[in-house]
């Protein structure tokens, strides 16, 4: 348990430094624990998706734009992020809380 906790500590670390858009934080919080299957055979990659989000800013659905290589992971990055992530709601031209998108990626990376 112990490595596992580890290796999500470098995952986030390969992440924070791309994380130029609050977004992209508000993602990276999702991302807390390192796939079990995953870590136990060495997986490791970069997932590229898209995430829509509704008024209230729960993720609505997700699709993997780039896979890592490893299904395991490219399931567990959108599975995180909705059932974890919470985003600022997008705003419309009058500043009402309004449905948006995301585009990011996760780097899965033990160390």
């Amino acid at each position: 348990m112990a490595f596992a906790n580890f290796a999500l500590l470098s995952v986030a670390l390969a992440i924070a430094p791309a994380a130029g858009t609050s977004r992209q934080a508000e993602a990276n919080a999702a991302f807390t624990v390192y796939p079990k299957e995953s870590l136990a055979n060495g997986e490791q990659g970069v997932v590229l998706y898209h995430v829509r989000i509704d008024s209230r800013g729960h993720p609505t659905d997700c699709e993997v734009t780039q896979s890592s290589g490893y299904e395991r992971l490219d399931l567990a990055t959108c599975t995180m992020l909705m059932d974890r992530a919470q985003f600022t709601p997008g705003r419309d031209g009058r500043g009402r809380a309004s449905r948006s998108t995301y585009d990011g990626k996760v780097v899965w990376r033990i160390s």
